[in-house]
């Protein structure tokens, strides 16, 4: 087989006997366990490799709600920011009408007191 034949040459380069001339075969019980062994390693291997794709994803998806989360809480507190500056401009506005009213009422007080009307005396 053509992976028993590449095994045999990458242990030998490793073990600094360089590149093997002659490879023998396997007989039929030795390949039906260096398959066996494979199709395990394999199996192992893909499951572990489907593991962590899934734990990625599992990842992923936690880091993406976090993600949403820390978004919506943003835009409620924009919201919240917003309400709160109409709140403010219209209290302004308030305070300025109050003022205005104020600032015409005492103008109407002291057109009064400087005129000699008898209704109105001040006391001495």
């Amino acid at each position: 087989s053509v992976y028993h034949w590449a095994e045999v040459n990458v242990k030998m380069r490793v073990m600094g006997l360089g590149k093997a001339k002659d490879v023998q075969r396997l007989n039929e019980q030795m390949a039906t366990e260096l398959g066996a062994e494979l199709l395990g390693e394999a199996i192992i291997f893909f499951i572990a490799a489907a593991t962590i794709y899934v734990e990625y994803q599992r990842s992923a998806m936690k880091e993406q709600v976090k993600e949403e989360e820390k978004t919506q809480k943003v835009r409620r507190l924009e919201y919240r920011i917003q309400e709160l500056d109409i709140v403010t401009d219209q209290q302004e506005a308030r305070i300025r009408e109050l003022s205005r009213i104020v600032l015409d009422i005492q103008s109407k007080l002291c057109d009064v007191k400087s005129s000699d009307a008898p209704w109105f005396r001040q006391k001495k």
